[in-house]
């Protein structure tokens, strides 16, 4: 697992996983609860990975079979993938999907879940997100090439969205 604050990121061969840890605080501790909150997957496998930059802030990891690049950069509210080949997504969340709105070009997608947790899917281009009728935590896409930027939204505000509207297209490459 790389913790990239804010999100605890799990890379396994067949997905990406995204946890937003919770914290509870104990006046003798503070501990973080980690689940799988948002997951991605594609079409391709995406084993091997390998790190192919990093710095002080920042780390590029490469999935060569698959065509993705996934930026991550500590403290930035966004997790950014590129994925250069033709590729179907499934985006899985750790609790049913209450809903989802998608702007008229389809280029950001807003999930409602039943647990409270809201996350937006930011798009360099159309992606269609159906939730899936026979599992209600799942969504998939059509094939797929650009750039997509998954954040959550802890307080699930208008002001919260605004501002990772305001900055969905700015993000740090190796």
């Amino acid at each position: 697992p790389v913790f990239q604050h804010p999100y605890m990121i799990k890379l396994l061969p067949t997905h990406i996983s995204l946890s937003y840890p919770s914290v509870t605080t104990l006046s003798s501790s503070i501990t973080q609860n980690i689940t799988d909150d948002f997951t991605i997957s594609a079409s391709k496998s995406l084993s091997p990975h390998l790190v192919s930059s990093f710095s002080d802030l920042t780390v590029t990891v490469d999935f060569p079979s698959s065509g993705i690049q996934l930026f991550l950069a500590r403290g930035c509210p966004y997790i950014t993938i590129s994925v250069s080949k033709a590729l179907s997504l499934t985006f899985s969340c750790n609790s049913e999907i209450k809903s989802i709105s998608c702007t008229d070009n389809s280029t950001k997608g807003k999930i409602e879940l039943e647990d409270g947790q809201c996350w937006i899917v930011y798009s360099s281009s159309e992606l269609l997100l159906q939730k899936q009728e026979n599992d209600k935590s799942k969504m998939v896409s059509e094939s797929f090439v650009g750039i997509i930027r998954v954040a959550v939204m802890p307080n699930n505000s208008a002001e919260s969205e605004e501002m990772l509207d305001q900055f969905k297209s700015c993000y740090a490459t190796k």
